[in-house]
């Protein structure tokens, strides 16, 4: 069976482009082309027209195709050059190593350039290696950064706040009651009633006050662990993240917003 011819599509774009490749004694029969020769040969048409147009996917189809239909070998050297068009390196050093065998006179341009592919290829791939290392490194720092408590507030510190918080809660709840009760005791124990306060009548003023000034006690030692472990675990960094701290003082005490800009 005769084969489709394969002239040299690259010739504008590729010093030395490969004969046609147009199989001996083509020329001196005259049997008329078969049904795939001539299917062949249009799609090889079509994918000139397409390469000599900038579209090198759809040439590269149109060349596979006249390819799988004739095995032309000079169609090898359009479909290489249509794979190196489209960035397809490794494909495109794939094709040219098949195509050399049939290269002649210019199979040492054709191996010189082979021998460059495969450098280009060489380097992406050690571009490759690199990034990705980057980019492992850049996930370790991460999550030692996380781990070390650089990702946000350390348990110790929540664990600070939230006994000043509860500490404070208490100290305001019975300071409350304890003068509530040192109200009552006024009127019921003061010189208008005649009367004095015995132990017993006391007592559960005493009670009121010892527990607000625990609870003052644990709020205040709260607030400091709490700021304690916050700053320890800023590891010193410039920057820090937004927050809650707590205050007491002889008349009151309350919370206050931290941020720094």
């Amino acid at each position: 069976m005769a084969t489709v011819v394969a002239p040299a599509v690259g010739r504008a774009q590729d010093a030395g482009p490969p004969e046609s490749a147009q199989p001996d004694g083509a020329h001196e029969t005259e049997d008329a082309p078969t049904e795939e020769e001539r299917l062949a040969r249009t799609h090889f048409e079509a994918g000139r027209s397409h390469f000599e147009r900038g579209r090198y996917d759809l040439a590269l189809t149109e060349f596979d195709a006249a390819y799988e239909l004739s095995e032309e070998p000079g169609l090898l050297y359009n479909i290489f050059l249509a794979h190196e068009r489209l960035g397809h390196l490794e494909e495109a050093a794939s094709v040219l190593e098949r195509y050399l065998p049939h290269a002649g006179p210019q199979r040492a341009t054709l191996e010189e350039r082979l021998t460059n592919i495969r450098a280009r290829l060489e380097q992406r791939q050690r571009d490759a290696n690199l990034e990705a290392q980057r980019r492992r490194d850049e996930e370790d720092r991460r999550r030692r950064a996380q781990t070390e408590g650089g990702g946000g507030v350390g348990a110790g510190a929540v664990a600070g706040f939230v006994a000043a918080g509860l500490g404070l809660v208490a100290f305001g709840v019975f300071a409350v009651l304890s003068e509530v009760e040192d109200a009552d005791l006024a009127e019921r124990c003061g010189r208008d009633a005649g009367m004095t306060c015995s132990p017993d009548d006391v007592s559960q003023l005493e009670t009121y006050n010892i527990v607000a000034d625990v609870g003052l006690a644990v709020g205040v030692a709260g607030a400091l662990v709490g700021t304690m472990f916050l700053l320890l675990d800023g590891g010193g960094d410039e920057a820090q993240e937004p927050g809650v701290s707590a205050w007491v003082a002889p008349h009151g005490a309350g919370a206050a917003w931290r941020q720094r800009f």
